[in-house]
């Protein structure tokens, strides 16, 4: 199974880019306070959550 970086790959996504994102005031903040419980950065937090998900929705799909 390809992972989701070989995929962007794939797409002509070689590097990563920056981008603004609207986030509710009170998930930003909860994810501030577990970058700092974890010792980690706001980025790997996000970085984290969006694999997890999309790792998800890839065998979510794929069950179907």
């Amino acid at each position: 199974m390809a992972s989701w970086r070989s995929q962007f790959s794939t797409w002509g996504v070689d590097d990563f880019m920056r981008t603004t994102i609207d986030i509710d005031d009170q998930l930003l903040l909860y994810a501030k306070h577990q970058a700092v419980e974890q010792g980690c950065t706001i980025k790997q937090i996000l970085e984290d959550a969006l694999r997890d998900f999309f790792s998800h929705q890839t065998l979510e799909h794929k069950a179907v």
